[in-house]
């Protein structure tokens, strides 16, 4: 597996890895916010030997400090799955919006016909500067590492090689 740096400043001791279990591919995030995002989770489905995602879904555990008290979702449209991210940083992520594409274009880089998952997630601060992690080509993601104390303090994502003929097998 590989991480790619998404940013903030990493204070803080706690640290976990979010990830989809074996044969899954990451579609999207789930959260909680208060003034800055808390708590975070990632959405994902069973990708399939043919290269595509099936209907099986799986959704991981909410990682981060327990505040935060407003729920947030965003999924990438149906058959994506993510790649990436971008959004703003301040001393934490402040927004988060997914980089998608369909499994079969994720070998090309930038994959083609990529869009942006259903909507952005913003923390009510809504403070910082413009950042993205991509996976490198032939990578889609699988999870996001979580880096707290009192808030999100820092993200890196996780990504995994990607085969028609040999799903991940983290």
């Amino acid at each position: 597996m590989l991480e790619e740096v998404f940013g903030g400043n990493g204070l803080g001791t706690g640290d976990n890895i979010v990830v989809c279990p074996g044969n899954y591919l990451a579609t999207g995030f789930k959260t909680y916010t208060g003034n800055w995002f808390d708590r975070f989770g990632v959405k994902c489905a069973l990708f399939n030997p043919d290269g595509t995602v099936g209907p099986e879904r799986f959704e991981t555990d909410l990682y981060g400090d327990p505040g935060g008290n407003t729920s947030n979702e965003s999924t990438c449209n149906e058959g994506r799955v993510l790649y990436g991210i971008t959004g703003k940083v301040y001393d934490g992520p402040a927004s988060v919006q997914g980089l998608c594409a369909l499994p079969s274009e994720i070998a090309k880089h930038p994959p083609l016909l990529a869009t942006k998952d259903v909507s952005k997630l913003i923390a009510p601060s809504g403070q910082g500067g413009p950042v993205a992690a991509e996976c490198p080509a032939g990578y889609a993601m699988v999870g996001l590492r979580v880096h707290y104390v009192d808030l999100i303090s820092k993200l890196w994502i996780e990504c995994e090689i990607v085969s028609r003929s040999d799903p991940p097998a983290h």
